[in-house]
């Protein structure tokens, strides 16, 4: 058992983000479901301990999945 509180993401946008670039919430919803929570554990353990940059785990994560080129 790890001792790190469990967190979660949500997709969160600034409505005038949004009313200026409505394809965001079509790309949200397509994310949903996409980062499972053992992965969020995994992930949030590079960073806690394994002193990980939040911004390469995240870049990481997503070339993973190939959502971004590496």
């Amino acid at each position: 058992m790890n001792n790190f509180r469990n967190k979660y993401y949500v997709n969160k946008c600034r409505l005038k983000t949004l009313e200026q670039y409505p394809e965001l919430e079509w790309i949200a919803n397509e994310l949903k479901g996409f980062l499972t929570e053992q992965e969020m554990q995994d992930h949030n353990a590079q960073v806690n301990v394994d002193a990980l940059l939040e911004d390469d785990v995240a870049r990481d994560f997503l070339i993973e999945k190939g959502i971004i080129e590496g």
